[in-house]
């Protein structure tokens, strides 16, 4: 079995056309497929399957100190459409891309008393199909 190492390069993460790279915190984009029946014919015993429709959903959570809330949260209200591009080593040629539309569903925000930091999350579901897509090989250029 191979060992992975984190490699060292630095995320990128752009919302819309803010880079929020340094505020980044931790991402979970997850892409999940479905299956459709297609059992047929008489004297079947077991359901049979094919591939069915790809989604993908978004939670990324940012981090900023108090006192210093970013401009472009006003921007990141539920049902509002976001672009996020996504290189999980960075805006290098030939690392992997990501870019796709989400439709924000959630905005949990958690501070601790007496913390100097605040955490903000989004929660979001694809708008549409991804326009780069790291899982089908896309790559930064």
């Amino acid at each position: 079995m191979a060992v992975l190492f984190f490699n060292g390069n630095a995320p990128y993460v752009k919302l819309n056309s803010t880079d929020v790279s340094p505020l980044f915190a931790k991402i979970n984009l997850q892409r999940t497929g479905n299956t459709t029946e297609v059992t047929a014919g008489s004297g079947a015993t077991d359901k049979m399957r094919k591939p069915g429709l790809a989604d993908t959903k978004l939670k990324l959570k940012l981090g900023y100190k108090v006192g210093s809330v970013p401009t472009y949260i006003t921007l990141l209200d539920v049902n509002t459409v976001i672009t996020l591009e996504y290189g999980p080593e960075g805006q290098v040629s030939g690392k992997p891309r990501h870019q796709q539309d989400f439709i924000i569903t959630g905005t949990p925000i958690e501070q601790t008393i007496n913390a100097d930091e605040v955490a903000w999350e989004i929660d979001a579901d694809a708008a549409d199909a991804p326009v780069y897509n790291m899982y089908a090989g896309a790559v930064w250029s």
